[in-house]
């Protein structure tokens, strides 16, 4: 009779573990997309995701736009391709094999931006909601290793150069500022750009970090970057004119990469083992997304590239040495 009694007590002790442990475990509450093999760097405010695509059959991927679950390809079919940017109606901008900055229209052939005299090449980046500006960099002068940052527009011609010494433009928003880093004093550090003014705003770095970024930007100007450390590791942080606010990490660095008009910022944090996971910095508190996913369908993170308003974070993640595009969709924004 008592080992009967044991038993069941066992068997209750068993099922009370286990219902514990099914609540600590988080809930899934995002769901991944896989683009499949390329890249996925932007999004819009309808859900148009910029990237490029490696089509079956094919060695050469191509810039286009993922739309409603199938890819729309406007890349050259001998040159690879991939877009950094798209605006609101659907023109990507980016960069071709060849060292072409390139502006993929939503109706239309595609063109390359004019590098002004003596150029080596050319980045487009980012591209404004509106699509009033494109930013980008390029090298000038025979030192091909210092860059300068352009404005463009998609009417074409000369892109103009603008900020200072050693700038690297990102993103820009409708009021013509621009996420850069460029170099201060003796250091490179995040700064905002007006294009309208031709004034610069250093956002500043963390303490005792040696350089800073900044990689992405909202409506309002508040910016998504991060800082480097001697020891090559980073710290992402989100400016919003005030003091920097560092995001945290998960035992091994940080970088924020992505941030929307709610100032919500998306990145990646790598833990204790260098596993990098993708990351939301909401409320002032961080977020490791990996343990919310569905599924990663056998890829690993390797990049946020973008947060969508409704918090779909937009990047690139890898299976052995293929790069592939993808989603996570917050369950709240699925339809």
């Amino acid at each position: 009779m008592n080992a009967v009694l044991h038993e069941r007590a066992l068997a209750a002790a068993v099922l009370i573990l286990g219902i514990a442990a099914a609540r600590a475990a988080p809930a899934s509450t995002y769901h991944f997309v896989d683009l499949g093999p390329g890249t996925a760097t932007a999004i819009n405010a309808r859900g148009a995701v910029a990237g490029s695509s490696l089509p079956a059959g094919s060695d050469v991927a191509r810039a286009g736009a993922w739309f409603k679950g199938e890819w729309h390809l406007k890349g050259s079919k001998t040159l690879a391709s991939s877009p950094a940017g798209i605006d609101g109606v659907g023109d990507l901008v980016g960069r071709q094999s060849n060292g072409a900055a390139t502006v993929w229209p939503r109706q239309g052939d595609r063109f390359r931006l004019r590098m002004a005299e003596n150029t080596q090449s050319g980045y487009a980046t980012g591209i404004s909601p509106d699509g009033s500006a494109i930013v980008g960099y390029t090298n000038i002068d025979a030192d091909s290793s210092v860059n300068y940052c352009y404005h463009a527009t998609l009417a074409g011609g000369t892109v103009l150069i603008v900020g200072g010494f050693a700038c690297t433009a990102w993103g820009v928003n409708d009021a013509g500022q621009v996420a850069a880093q460029q170099l201060n004093d003796d250091h490179l550090e995040a700064v905002l750009l007006d294009l309208a003014t031709g004034g610069a705003t250093f956002v500043g770095r963390s303490a005792g970090s040696r350089s800073s970024a900044a990689y992405a930007l909202n409506a309002a100007g508040h910016v998504a970057g991060a800082s480097t450390f001697a020891d090559a590791h980073t710290m992402g942080f989100r400016w919003d004119g005030g003091a920097l606010q560092e995001i945290g990490d998960l035992g091994h660095g940080s970088s924020a990469t992505a941030i929307n008009d709610g100032d919500d910022v998306a990145g990646t944090a790598a833990d204790g083992e260098g596993v990098l996971h993708a990351v939301l910095y909401s409320g002032g508190a961080l977020v490791d997304l990996n343990p919310l996913v569905d599924d990663f369908h056998g890829l690993a993170i390797a990049r946020v590239n973008a947060l969508g308003a409704d918090g779909t974070v937009v990047g690139t993640a890898t299976a052995g040495t293929q790069t592939h595009g993808f989603l996570l969709v917050p369950q709240s924004a699925r339809r």
